[in-house]
């Protein structure tokens, strides 16, 4: 009843079509795709075709798109590991669409080998289809037909090498492009850069250097940038070219990309993110010089948590006046009960003391920015590490308020200081800066996954005329702290053991993105350009292992990361932390 005759082996479809049309109805639009030719002996011909065709359209069928081959025909020879006929020079099926259009009434959709917009032109006009119809050039362009109808008429990018569709184990997605996503998740990174001194130039570049040329479209842009630019001519750019995604951003010492850090003025990078907007929130806030911190960061999290109340993972970003940092790290820890985890840096710019922040269409001078992931199928893989010694014996904060130390062990806290580091009582805010580094001890079931038994709470270089001074956290009476020096070897070492932890954790599974937060004082201020550089080798090499992984980083004034379960503020280090696939 099935099998022989051509009849019997189409009585399936047949019978198929005739139950979906008695089901929709007749307004309801039925189609059906069928093969022009299997090609290997036996099968399917194009004298089969046509009368299966004839049968469709008898049975109510309102149009067929018309493709061809089989994966036996690849083994057989027919067709190449592309799947299209070997023979073929353009699109695939051409000649059987001319035979069907010669014979049947039916709307005809050809798929195959379509890759230029004239090509799909030509088809349509010259009547050898009615429509055309795409499937790997949307793969690796998804915006392709818009690109199109803009005027835009290059071809499509795709090669049709069918690594979209032959890498193990990966949805679909261009081999060729960044963001692989092995899962369905709901969210793709990429990630691109741009030194272009023309602030329009500099934003297609980035986009470009991201989803490839000509390809502006995205759902979310989260962008680090150092002075020089116009920055509302970077927000207006950015609305032109992909008018619907949404903003984040801010100014920075340097920024760190895939092709490793640019301190240099007019340097741009961007983390490009296309995606159901299910997968995240954004929100920002300006606080003012005089504003509350803790305040602020808590409508932060409550306005993320409105939004999308399945976060889990926050992109925080205060500027550098948010003081102190870890009242901002607090606020929005108070909404999502610390359950969720928080990384991030603090907003600096590479000139002045001060930074800039941008939410969507909005230029902030003082405030706090962040983007809550909702990815369910991604998980945070975080580490931070300073690579400082401890020195001297510790002392205790014995009078402050807030971030600001009045006096360490009952002496008014910068001559006591001075006179711990053996500077001379005139020495500047620029030397005890560079030397006045703080340390708090860890809590003991820490200290392994640290590299250290000690925090670094910032320096103590701000000098007021009574002979206090303030750092970047709270530092209530009674901590003990100790003062700490850097170590350019240990540095490297713990680099190296931080990175080697992570790729333990990982697990084998490639990165989704990097979001990198470097001191400030890692970058050219401190460090020369040799010695810069191989500190960015170290965390980069191991982690990419040769693949394009989408990196955005930046020097702050502060880094934010996750430590034994708690989100931290961490100062001088260099903050890792890694978006990857739910094992």
């Amino acid at each position: 009843e099935y099998g022989g005759s051509i009849e019997n082996r189409a009585r399936f479809l047949i019978e198929v079509s005739g139950k979906i049309r008695q089901a929709v109805g007749a307004e309801y639009p039925v189609l059906a795709k069928i093969n022009s030719d299997d090609r290997p002996e036996g099968g399917f011909s194009a004298a089969d075709m046509l009368a299966v065709c004839r049968m469709l359209e008898s049975n109510g069928v309102d149009a067929v798109e018309l493709s061809g081959g089989t994966m036996l025909g690849a083994l057989t020879g027919d067709f190449d590991i592309t799947f299209s006929p070997v023979s073929s020079r353009g699109i695939y099926y051409e000649e059987a669409a001319r035979s069907f259009k010669e014979e049947i009434a039916l709307p005809l959709i050809l798929v195959g080998g379509v890759r230029s917009f004239y090509d799909s032109l030509s088809i349509v006009e010259e009547g050898v289809a009615d429509y055309v119809s795409l499937c790997r050039p949307l793969i690796r362009e998804p915006d392709l037909v818009k690109r199109w109808q803009s005027g835009d008429t290059r071809d499509s990018e795709c090669i049709s090498d069918n690594l979209c569709a032959l890498e193990p184990g990966h949805s679909l997605h261009c081999a060729h492009i960044g963001g692989y996503r092995k899962k369905k998740g709901l969210l793709k990174f990429y990630s691109g850069s741009s030194t272009s001194v023309n602030t329009k130039r500099a934003v297609a570049d980035c986009l470009e250097d991201a989803l490839g040329e000509g390809r502006y479209d995205c759902d979310l842009v989260i962008f680090h940038i150092t002075m020089g630019h116009n920055f509302e001519e970077i927000v207006t750019e950015l609305r032109r070219l992909s008018p619907n995604a949404r903003i984040i951003g801010c100014t920075s010492g340097g920024v760190v990309t895939r092709k490793g850090s640019d301190e240099s003025l007019r340097a741009l990078s961007a983390m490009v993110i296309r995606g159901s907007t299910e997968g995240f929130a954004v929100a920002g806030v300006e606080i003012g010089p005089d504003g509350d911190v803790y305040e602020a960061a808590k409508r932060i999290g409550i306005d993320l948590q409105s939004q999308n109340g399945e976060i889990n993972m926050i992109l925080l970003i205060p500027a550098l006046m948010a003081l102190p940092f870890d009242r901002a790290v607090d606020g929005v820890d108070s909404v999502f009960a610390s359950e969720v985890p928080i990384f991030g840096s603090i907003a600096i710019d590479n000139i002045a003391t001060t930074s800039l922040q941008f939410f969507d269409d909005r230029v902030i001078k003082t405030g706090i920015v962040a983007v809550g992931f909702a990815d369910p199928t991604l998980d945070l893989i975080a580490r931070a590490c300073h690579g400082y010694d401890v020195i001297g014996d510790s002392f205790e904060v014995t009078r402050s308020d807030g971030a600001r130390i009045y006096e360490l062990d009952g002496i008014p806290a910068i001559p006591f200081l001075i006179d711990k580091l053996g500077l001379p009582k005139t020495a500047s805010r620029l030397e005890m800066g560079i030397l006045m580094y703080l340390a708090e001890e860890l809590p003991r079931d820490v200290h392994e996954e640290y590299g250290s038994r000690y925090i670094l709470r910032g320096a103590g270089g701000l000098q007021y005329p009574d002979g206090s001074t303030s750092v970047q956290f709270t530092c209530p009476e009674g901590t003990k702290l100790r003062l700490a020096r850097r170590d350019e070897e240990k540095i490297l070492r713990d680099l190296d053991r931080m990175v080697a932890g992570m790729k333990e954790k990982i697990n084998g599974r490639k990165p989704v993105a990097v979001f990198h937060a470097d001191c400030i004082v890692r970058g050219k201020r401190s460090f020369n350009q040799f010695l810069k550089d191989e500190i960015v080798q170290h965390m980069q090499q191991p982690l990419n292992n040769g693949e394009n992984v989408p990196w955005l980083g930046m020097y702050g004034g502060a880094e934010i990361s996750p430590l034994g379960g708690r989100n931290r503020v961490h100062t001088f280090t260099s903050s890792l932390n890694v978006i990857v696939e739910r094992e």
